[in-house]
């Protein structure tokens, strides 16, 4: 019996990256609505998003980047519902026994979850980020390459965390809020705050 065919939906840098962690044996295929269909990597884009009515028994996984963070939600929350979503872990990404991985989530090369970690659904978790023990890294975060997330830390919803950013134990990141590339957290940082640096500061805020 063959397995189901996997549509990544979105074929720019993020959905590139998912699709590089599927075995090449695998079924597996782009939609996008703003690049044309033909050969992206030795991979198909078949279509537009609006191809997926004609696909209903396939797995799915939304590889939209990071500046399309609420659109990722909002298409997740939509598909959830009717199509079966998928979870890619790249084969060098290590993951604790204990630790809890959630559905249309994307592990990169190299990524380290370990034990009794909880990462929700329609997360994204690139290349070389550590997520460590008892962290809780709720739907659809986005954690950009190298970043570290140190124990028993909290990232609540939809939040960013840019490249190379640490988190100390215990911190709460609050929902929607962005972390900038490098940055350091040292203190906990409250919903809808773009905080950057070392230590990180806040730079500006946002309505929910």
């Amino acid at each position: 019996m063959s397995l189901p065919r996997i549509i990544v939906l979105g074929a720019g840098g993020t959905g590139r990256s998912i699709m590089g962690s599927i075995p090449s044996e695998s079924d597996a295929v782009f939609l996008d609505d703003n690049i044309p269909i033909g050969e992206i990597n030795g991979r198909l884009c078949v279509g537009n998003l609006s191809k997926l009515a004609d696909e209903p028994s396939a797995s799915v996984i939304v590889g939209f980047g990071c500046t399309y963070m609420r659109q990722r939600k909002d298409i997740f929350e939509k598909l959830k519902k009717i199509m079966s979503m998928t979870t890619v872990i790249h084969s060098t990404a290590v993951v604790d026994s204990t630790a809890h991985i959630g559905r249309g989530t994307w592990l990169g090369p190299h990524v380290t979850v370990m034990p009794n970690a909880v990462v929700g659904d329609n997360v994204i978790v690139c290349a070389n980020a550590s997520i460590d023990h008892d962290c809780r890294i709720e739907d659809h975060v986005y954690i950009s390459p190298g970043v570290h997330i140190a124990g028993a830390a909290v990232v609540c919803e939809g939040a960013f965390l840019g490249t190379g950013a640490n988190i100390i134990p215990l911190i709460n990141i609050g929902a929607w809020s962005v972390i900038g590339a490098g940055a350091v957290v040292i203190d906990s940082i409250p919903a809808n705050e773009t905080f950057v640096g070392v230590p990180a500061r806040i730079i500006s805020r946002r309505s929910s």
